[in-house]
């Protein structure tokens, strides 16, 4: 936790880690328990495997990432299973703050616009119930955080990378820089390749992470 704090102190912007607690259910209120006594600033549960109702025990308690583990099992079979958008729907109705959302493009390759936008419509429409925050996951890149905007109309969303940022050419520090910048370009109204020429991360970005096929 350290870490944490030299970053917020050199960035000057607030940071929040979160340890993924899964296993044994008879075991998960100690490991809780452990994580939060080691400073931790969120859980992260796996809810499709230790139970939905994981969420609901611990809403209110600590900030709550609820991981997409079983999703694609659950809701790919042509005959049977549980949607993408009502398993986003019932995590937010237990109390996930953010839940880790499926999103097309890059690794994850069979589902369609249609179906993104109404995962994070089940996360964010006005309807009764508190929002919880969209992470849309699958490879993102800071072109992808890009694309997720226009697609969407709005920025009422999170992204979830990873070869982007901890395999970035120049480095991690490098790798989250490029999403910042990404930000930045979005923020300014400017086309993100036009960005990309005064900006040296999330130039190299762009040129190593080209989607393939």
């Amino acid at each position: 936790m350290r870490t944490v704090k030299e970053v917020e102190k050199k960035t000057g912007r607030k940071k929040i880690y979160f340890a993924h607690v899964g296993g044994d259910i008879d075991k998960i209120d100690g490991l809780v328990k452990f994580a939060l006594s080691k400073g931790v600033g969120g859980i992260m549960f796996s809810p499709l495997v230790n139970g939905i109702d994981i969420i609901r025990k611990y809403k209110g308690k600590v900030p709550i990432i609820a991981h997409n583990n079983l999703t694609y099992g659950m809701s790919r079979h042509p005959l049977n299973g549980v949607s993408f958008h009502l398993l986003m729907k019932i995590q937010r109705l237990c109390g996930a703050d953010m839940v880790i959302c499926p999103a097309p493009d890059r690794s994850f390759y069979v589902m369609d616009i249609e179906t993104h936008k109404k995962n994070v419509q089940a996360c964010t429409m006005d309807n009764g119930m508190r929002k919880t925050l969209a992470g849309l996951s699958g490879s993102q890149t800071p072109e992808t955080l890009y694309n997720h905007y226009k697609i969407l109309g709005h920025d009422d969303y999170a992204i979830c990378p990873g070869a982007a940022v901890y395999e970035h050419p120049m480095g991690i520090e490098a790798g989250a820089t490029s999403f910042v910048e990404a930000v930045d370009a979005l923020n300014n109204g400017i086309l993100l390749k036009k960005y990309a020429k005064n900006h040296e991360a999330l130039r190299v970005s762009m040129s190593h992470f080209v989607k393939k096929g």
